[in-house]
């Protein structure tokens, strides 16, 4: 279990709480054992798949990803865990410009992945410096793309499609 003092000290450093039960030892995701396969686009929806609607929960590279488009229509990717409760994002709600709500505590998220609502704390709140763990995420040949490795270190582009279009 998580103590407060865990919460706080990756509060300060402007990092994620572990999450609880996560794996451990071999259990690890696959996206953190798998070498330079990470650094590498992964194709994560259709592109019709990823509405304007709803938020779409996805596994990529052992790694739950919640995907939805912002106010312009870009798709995002951020990893599918509240920072609060770790509840799945890809459950939530999407509000105007770009922001994800958790569907059990309703914190808010901005494009960015940072915390700019806490219901509990009011409208005179302090926001915390915690961020989600976003993903590089672009939208090619009809696919929706995520970038699984570090994300100010992408090495390459998306695989191209050029017949992507054609029947059959």
């Amino acid at each position: 279990m998580i103590s407060s003092r865990s919460t706080e000290a990756c509060a300060e450093r402007g990092a994620e709480a572990p999450a609880t039960g996560g794996p451990q030892g071999d259990e690890r995701l696959l996206r953190d054992r798998c070498g330079r396969l990470k650094d590498y686009w992964y194709a994560a929806c259709l592109s019709r798949e990823l509405g304007r609607g709803a938020p779409l929960g996805r596994v990529v590279l052992g790694e739950k990803l919640v995907l939805y488009r912002d106010g312009d229509g870009s798709p995002l990717a951020f990893r599918d865990r509240c920072l609060h409760r770790n509840a799945e994002l890809s459950e939530g709600t999407l509000l105007g410009g770009g922001c994800l709500t958790c569907p059990y505590h309703g914190w808010t998220y901005d494009r960015d992945g940072a915390v700019v609502r806490i219901p509990s704390e009011g409208q005179d709140f302090t926001p915390p410096k915690l961020k989600l763990t976003k993903f590089p995420a672009r939208e090619q040949d009809g696919l929706v793309w995520v970038y699984m490795g570090a994300p100010d270190d992408v090495r390459n582009e998306p695989f191209r499609m050029p017949h992507a279009d054609e029947p059959g």
